[in-house]
Parts: structure tokens; C-alpha cells; sequence
């Protein structure tokens, strides 16, 4: 008889368990929150959150000083923006609304990359990353087996227990609802019901086929997301954003009884199928009007279901019609760059020609398909890559002043001289810290696009001879034809400069038209 090692508790390296860090592209050594690591077993269908809270006092009152004197009384009273600049905000990571771990002071409006590292003992370690915003509120949802039936009928008695002293409570109850109430329970119980009816359907439609799927540890998030407006790259307000349901990690295990390998890659495709639908309908099912009218949410299904319903041809896209099918696709450049890599490794993309406008959301939908295994990745893209853009037309801008500076400093004597060389460190300085920036967000996969952050560069410098060629062009009149002809030339180099195959600033934010 042989007996296996026993252990008083389950070793680490064979325990599920999740591992999330926050970084920023800007700062990667210096992380807001550095990597926590959970077992898999306090998180399963618990809530989890990421939110954020004024760092200071200062941050707070300034984020008071924005509401109307005599408090709130009607929703049209809120600020439609904050200005991003003021305040600084502290990431905190919760669990069923207990601090777990906090960050470090960031601005508010600020892009970070959250990383999370599931790993399984028996199918290793998947790592999901996504572009969170400072000021936004996620419930990171983690699960695996089955959604319990006790934890979802108690998530939806607490939320209606919110819902009723929010209507008619007192002054008292409504002066203990929180952040992690108004936001935190909607969302974490509208994630229990996306993964009961995905289940349900698991298990309803493999029935039928004698096909039998469980559910490996999987996540994803729900919440709210502010939206962001940019100066050259930098948050400069944040403005009433959106809800966003983003299910990246649906992992499974597929058997069917009769090992029929064909029914077993179009059942995958389906429950991928469904998926993405619950990503649209679940939203909509949560934010109804007073009137009875559902919200409107895009989901890839949707958005490709639309695009046909406007007459949009759909494309198959493979490697032996990606070279001839590309020049009919009219997406933004990043969308196109993600389609083109997916080909070249292999796999099939489903995608409409055209972006859509579905109520002030513009952006397009498709599918990456394994065509071996059936299962796929539903992805949307609102169309924009403006912070790459115009971070490209920043660095252009300190380049064209640092050149400036040069001369200055060349011809000038005195103090004049040794400010303009002090100032030109400084812009040395800085554009060789911008490329680093550039060369550190493409290599931590932020949200980024050389194409646009070329296009912007070269478009200022381009832009900036052009003026330089025109000038010189009316004052080479008096100094010959040959000047002449040299700053036309000039004058033609700088557009050109600037255009050619990169991609135009609509394409890069996301022109509606």
C-alpha cells in the first residue's frame, strides 16, 4: 500500500488562485498597487472591487467644492466635468467591501494597466490585462463550478433593500448608503446573473447534444468608467462616462459523450456566442428608464448584428484574403493592427466594413475564431487611438521649441545665452523622457499605436516646415530665384512629411462620420 504526501493544509502551488497588479505605463517600476496574490477560495463568487477615493482632504473638498450649494436635490445639479488636474485619487482593492490593499497617490483621469494572473494547478496560469481609468468603479468578478443560488438571491435582497431606502427611506438610511452600495452591489449581482444564464445555457444546450462543459476559474469586470479628455496625452477632465461589461477569461472544459470532435467546436462557438450577447443584454436588462424603456449597450454580436442590418458586407478574414479584403475594411488603425496580427497567428476574424454609430457610440465589432477548437474572442473598439496622436504632435512640438532653443543659445551672449541652454536641457530632457514613454507603453501593451503616434509627430514637423518654407519662400523673393526654388521645396517636403501611409487624425480619434 502506498499513501500520498498529506498535508495539514493545501500547498500553495496546488491552490487556484488570483494575482492582480495596477501599473502605469508612465511609471512600470513604480506600480499603485503592487501584485496581491488571493486564493481562489475567498474570491469565488465574493465581490471584489476596484474603486478609488480622494488621496487628501484637499482632494476631497475639492471634489465638494463642484457640487451646488444646499446639496444635490436633482440629478441635472452634478458637475458634467472635474477637472483631472486638481485632484489626485488612491486605488483601493476590496473585498465584500473590505480594504484589502491600497496604492499609491495618482491623478485623477490617469490610464493604468490592470493585470490579472489566474492560475488553475491542472491548466496552469491565463493573464488577462485591461486599461483602467483613476476615478473609475469595477467589480472584478472571479468564478468557478456553479453560481450559487444562495449568493444570488442575497445579492439581489441587498440591492433591493438599497433600492427601497433610496425611494422612501429617512434622511438617516440614506446617509449610510455608500459607493460600494449605489455601484458595488448593482454590479456584482448583474456579474452573478451574466455567469447563472451562461451556465444555464451551457448546460441546457449540451444536454441535447450529449456534450458536458464546467466552468475553470474564469473573470471579468463590470462598472462604471469615466471618460477622459486629453491634452497632448495628458488627463486634463473627466467627464460622466459610461457602464462597461468586459468578460475576458471565460475558461472551460468541454466533453462530449459520443467524442464527436465536430459538435464539440460548434457547441464552444456557440456558448462563445452567447457570451457576447450576455455582454449587451445584461446591461440593458439592469438600466431601465422610469418609463419602462431598457438601456442601450453594444456587445461584438450586437455590433456585428447592426452593421448587417445597415447593409454592411461581413468578412471572413484569413490569411489567404487578408492582403485583398484589408483594402475594404474602413476601421480605425489599431482595430485593423489587432485584425492583421490575428491572421498572421493563425486564426479567423469576422468583421464588418464599417464603423457604426449606435446612440453616440462609435466603433466597430468582431470575432477572432480558432477554427480547430471553436472558441473565439468577441472584441469591440470605439475608434480611437487620440492620446497616441497627440502625444506624437507633443513630442514633435518640444523638438521644433528645443531647436529653437539651439539657435538662440548659438547667437545669444549673456544671460540670454545661459537661459536659452538651461531651457534646451530641459526640453532634451523631455523628449528623450516622451520617447521613453512611448517605447514603455508599446512594451507594457497600453492602450497605444505607433502608427498615430508617428502620424502626429510627423504632422507638427511637417506642419512646421510648411510655415518655415512659406516664409522663406516671400523673402527669397528678394534673393534670387535659386532661394526660391530651395524653400518651395522645402514648403512641398513639409506636408509630405506628414501624410503618406500613416493613419489621418480621424482615423486615429475616431471620426463619427
Amino acid at each position: 500500500q502506498v499513501l500520498g504526501v498529506r498535508y495539514a493544509q493545501i500547498p500553495g502551488q496546488l491552490q487556484a488562485s488570483l494575482s492582480i497588479k495596477l501599473g502605469s505605463g508612465l511609471t512600470p517600476e513604480g506600480l499603485p498597487i503592487e501584485p496581491v496574490s488571493i486564493p481562489w477560495a475567498r474570491i469565488n463568487s465574493y465581490k471584489l472591487t476596484l474603486s478609488f477615493r480622494p488621496a487628501t482632504a484637499a482632494d476631497e473638498q475639492m471634489l465638494l467644492s463642484l457640487l451646488p450649494d444646499g446639496g444635490v436635490t436633482d440629478i441635472s445639479q452634478l458637475p458634467t466635468s472635474v477637472p483631472a488636474y486638481l485632484i489626485n485619487m488612491i486605488p483601493e482593492l476590496k473585498l465584500n467591501d473590505e480594504i484589502i490593499e491600497n496604492g499609491s497617490p495618482l491623478g485623477l483621469g490617469t490610464e493604468l494597466l490592470l493585470t490579472m494572473n489566474t492560475f488553475s494547478p491542472s491548466y496552469g496560469t491565463k493573464n488577462v490585462s485591461n486599461y483602467v481609468i483613476a476615478g473609475a468603479y469595477l467589480n472584478i468578478f472571479n468564478i468557478a463550478g456553479t453560481v450559487s443560488p444562495k449568493q444570488l438571491l442575497l445579492a439581489e435582497e441587498k440591492l433591493n433593500n438599497v433600492t427601497t431606502i433610496l425611494n422612501s427611506g429617512t434622511q438617516a438610511e440614506q446617509d449610510q448608503i455608500n459607493k460600494d452600495d449605489l455601484y458595488g452591489l448593482p454590479f456584482y449581482s448583474g456579474m452573478l446573473n451574466y455567469f447563472s444564464r451562461l451556465i444555464a445555457f451551457s448546460h441546457t444546450s449540451g444536454s441535447m447534444k450529449d456534450i458536458r462543459q464546467g466552468l475553470l476559474p474564469s473573470n471579468g469586470l463590470f462598472g462604471y468608467v469615466p471618460k477622459v479628455q486629453l491634452f497632448f496625452g495628458l488627463p486634463r477632465e473627466v467627464n460622466i462616462g459610461t457602464v462597461e461589461m468586459d468578460i475576458d477569461n471565460v475558461s472551460t472544459f468541454t466533453a462530449d459523450l459520443s467524442n464527436n470532435k465536430e459538435d464539440v467546436k460548434d457547441f464552444v462557438y456557440q456558448v462563445g456566442i452567447m457570451s457576447s450577447v450576455l455582454e449587451h443584454f445584461i446591461p440593458e436588462e439592469m438600466f431601465v428608464t422610469n418609463e419602462g424603456v431598457r438601456g442601450a449597450a453594444i456587445s461584438a454580436i450586437k455590433a456585428l448584428n447592426i452593421a448587417a442590418s445597415e447593409g454592411q458586407p461581413i468578412y471572413s478574414l484569413t490569411s489567404s484574403n487578408i492582403d485583398a479584403r484589408s483594402q475594404d475594411l474602413n476601421l480605425d488603425s489599431l482595430t485593423m493592427s489587432n485584425i492583421q496580427a490575428a491572421v498572421a497567428a493563425g486564426q479567423t476574424v469576422i468583421a464588418h466594413q464599417d464603423s457604426i454609430n449606435y446612440f453616440g457610440w462609435t466603433g466597430s465589432g468582431y470575432i477572432v475564431l480558432d477554427e480547430a477548437t471553436g472558441s473565439a474572442a468577441f472584441m469591440i473598439s470605439d475608434g480611437t487611438n487620440g492620446a497616441s496622436f497627440f502625444f506624437g504632435a507633443y513630442v514633435g512640438f518640444l523638438l521644433i521649441f528645443g531647436s529653437l532653443l539651439f539657435m538662440i543659445g548659438t547667437v545669444a551672449v549673456g544671460p540670454a545665452a545661459i537661459f536659452a541652454w538651461l531651457a534646451l536641457i530641459g526640453f532634451v530632457l523631455a523628449i528623450v523622457a516622451s520617447f521613453a514613454t512611448a517605447y514603455v507603453m508599446d512594451e507594457e501593451s497600453l492602450i497605444f499605436d505607433n502608427g498615430c503616434f508617428i502620424s502626429g509627430f510627423l504632422t507638427v514637423i511637417g506642419g512646421f516646415v510648411n510655415i518655415v518654407g512659406v516664409i522663406g519662400a516671400f523673402a527669397a523673393i528678394a534673393g534670387g530665384l535659386l532661394a526660391t526654388k530651395i524653400m518651395a521645396s522645402i514648403d512641398v517636403l513639409g506636408w509630405v512629411i506628414g501624410l503618406g501611409s500613416l493613419p489621418s487624425p480621424d482615423q486615429c480619434y475616431g471620426s463619427s462620420e
